[in-house]
């Protein structure tokens, strides 16, 4: 496998296919950073098809969320920065992408995956609603540090607004009761790393 091959599916999702792989390629020719694990766009598990996704809790300094406002969202919801993985990209470089394409945050940020995943399945009428090629979403989780005085420029194409939260406040931004969850365990998750 030549460096920078994509694996398709992170590691911790496909175990046994990204160990038989180290297996197999692992006889001294590649460095274990030369692996790097990439995605397709979309998935297809029991039937369904989901978008492959990344999203970020993005902090600062003193422990403030920043949660943006995409259009079409009501002016009291909110909900975490990101968006699609392209085909063969990997989770962080989307991430990046992502990050810089919506609030211009620089690739240099340091981001860190969580041990948190998002899943979720669209109703029949959503999906109808939006003409959607696809039944749901799995979206990886990331935790991103920046200083609160790092200057936000937004996709005004995408994102109407975005607002820094004191932790406990940002849990109430999320409108549905599965994001305020996810959030939850992404806090969790960032006392482990």
């Amino acid at each position: 496998m030549p460096i920078g091959t994509c694996i398709d599916g992170p590691a911790k999702r496909e175990p046994l296919l990204f160990s038989a792989l180290l297996a197999q390629n692992f006889t001294g020719l590649l460095p274990v950073h030369a692996i790097v694990v990439c995605m397709a766009a979309y998935i297809e598990t029991e039937g369904l098809r989901l978008r492959r996704k990344v999203r970020a809790v993005v902090l600062n300094e003193d422990g403030e969320v920043l949660l943006v406002r995409p259009h079409g969202y009501k002016e009291d919801e909110w909900t975490f920065a990101g968006g699609g993985v392209e085909d063969g990209e990997s989770p962080v470089a989307a991430m990046r992408r992502e990050l810089a394409e919506e609030l211009d945050v620089g690739l240099e940020a340091e981001v860190t995956e969580l041990p948190v995943t998002n899943r979720f399945i669209y109703s029949a009428e959503h999906k109808a609603k939006r003409s959607l090629d696809h039944d749901g979403q799995d979206a990886v989780m990331f935790a991103c540090r920046i200083g609160k005085s790092t200057p936000i420029r937004l996709q005004v194409e995408e994102i109407a607004e975005a607002r820094w939260f004191a932790a406990n406040d940002a849990a109430q931004a999320f409108p549905v009761a599965k994001q305020r969850k996810i959030f939850r365990q992404c806090l969790d998750g960032l006392r482990h790393i």
